[in-house]
């Protein structure tokens, strides 16, 4: 299991409605594979744009993060007219500067490597919690 099922999951049971956020996607490795480290924003970047399927990439104002979402067949199909880096697709303004996914790589990791660092203990209780509920754990 890794962040694509957690991110798939949620968007079935409907716990969401536009995607997760990348610190909730990265940490909840730590609940489900405890013993493993966590990847680190280049290596979790990296891995989206370069493996199927296509994930959008958008900023979202209601929880102030960047949010993730695996693209619908509709979605691909028009991703001609999105920013492409490899398949981490953007569909809004974010990253307007960015020539590379390296430059992507660089701001998430200057806005988002304290965050992630220190844990983000209340996003993985969420999680954890949610998924030990619905027996979703292992």
């Amino acid at each position: 299991m890794d962040w694509l099922d957690v991110l798939e999951y949620f968007l079935e049971k409907g716990y969401v409605d536009n995607g997760l956020t990348i610190p909730f996607l990265i940490g909840s490795k730590s609940v489900l594979e405890p013993d493993e480290p966590l990847q680190s924003i280049k290596e979790f970047i990296t891995e989206i744009s370069e493996n199927e399927p296509p994930i959008s990439l958008m900023s979202c104002g209601k929880v102030h993060h960047y949010i993730l979402s695996p693209m619908d067949s509709y979605d691909i199909d028009m991703r001609h007219i999105y920013r492409n880096f490899g398949n981490l697709v953007i569909i809004d303004d974010s990253f307007k500067d960015a020539k590379s996914i390296d430059d992507i790589i660089s701001e998430l990791d200057t806005e988002l490597s304290d965050e992630i660092e220190e844990g983000i203990i209340q996003e993985l209780v969420e999680v954890g919690t949610l998924m030990m509920n619905q027996k979703y754990y292992r």
